[in-house]
């Protein structure tokens, strides 16, 4: 009985007969180029890792069809794709590095519950995965995005190329209660693109906890600058806050934390994070006005750097 099979270049022959394999449980192929031609049907296969392997399934419909009880499946660095749909009926976790660049992304799974996705620039990106709670994802951008929809989201993880562009499309997500946002970089963009709180608040109205990296923080303070941010929308579920700030003139950063105090009137705890090379002046005057702002805020206050691990330097109350 054969129940895993560990596979990589190192290994000198391997001969794999599925007819003495029929409970093969997990099967791990690395640093190979995969023919599917001729292959069986695995039914008892439940966990699947491809990694940095070129595959002759430009659209993956063959391994659809011989793995249709997969659980498990980690395609990490995996070639020869053009228009690749995951459609698997019984696929739990997912975990999906994009190497190239293929037209399309299509996620059709209905007992998907999480799902750590990251790709460059594809034409379009397709999910039906109606039971994800747990999803990361890492996208500059793509022409088309069509997600349905996610009731049962609760932690999301996004890093992106266009925040505005890729919040927008998304459909509101009432029971996202973590969310986690960033920018891959800090690319200027013209005004009217950058993405403003009250679109989050619109998006995420439940979302218990926001952590806001670098990038993500400069677009939601950039759009407050320019008068994007109206403050309409009131945030009572939201309880902790964390910001990697990027102050470029202290009186606006101060300006907006004040009102995102105002808006998010049950906030408990609030961590900031002031970039290392700030001036000690500048940055001494925006801890002591911003502790002065709520006294009933546990503050949390935090160094950070490009490259470097983040150094907490204390709990204020």
């Amino acid at each position: 009985m054969c129940r895993h099979i560990q596979w990589s270049p190192r290994t000198l022959i391997l001969e794999v007969d599925m007819c003495t394999c029929q409970r093969l449980y997990e099967l791990e192929v690395k640093n190979a180029w995969l023919s599917v031609e001729g292959v069986s049907t695995m039914s008892s296969l439940t966990t699947l890792t491809l990694e940095f392997v070129r595959i002759d399934d430009e659209d993956l419909a063959k391994l659809n069809e011989c793995c249709p009880f997969l659980e498990n499946l980690n395609l990490i660095g995996v070639g020869g794709l053009n228009e690749p749909t995951i459609h698997l009926q019984h696929l739990k976790r997912c975990w999906w590095i994009v190497s190239n660049v293929p037209l399309s992304l299509t996620i059709m799974a209905p007992r998907l519950i999480k799902l750590k996705l990251q790709c460059v620039t594809p034409r379009s990106l397709l999910l039906g995965t109606p039971m994800l709670s747990d999803f990361h994802l890492t996208l500059d951008k793509a022409g088309r995005i069509s997600i349905g929809a996610l009731p049962f989201l609760k932690n999301l993880r996004l890093k992106l190329g266009y925040i505005h562009n890729f919040i927008i499309a998304f459909p509101c997500a009432e029971a996202v209660n973590e969310l986690t946002l960033d920018t891959l970089d800090e690319t200027e963009k013209a005004k009217g693109c950058y993405c403003n709180i009250d679109i989050l608040f619109d998006v995420f109205p439940n979302m218990s906890s926001l952590n806001l990296g670098p990038g993500a923080y400069s677009e939601v303070e950039a759009a407050f600058g320019y008068g994007e941010f109206a403050g309409r929308v009131v945030m009572e579920g939201l309880k902790s806050l964390t910001a990697y700030l990027v102050i470029r003139d202290n009186n606006v950063t101060l300006s907006f934390i004040s009102l995102i105090l105002s808006k998010c009137r049950n906030l408990s705890a609030v961590s900031l994070l002031i970039h290392r090379e700030l001036n000690s002046t500048i940055a001494n005057n925006v801890i002591t006005r911003c502790m002065a702002m709520c006294s009933t805020v546990q503050w949390k206050w935090g160094i950070w750097k490009e490259g470097c691990k983040d150094d907490w330097l204390s709990d204020g109350h």
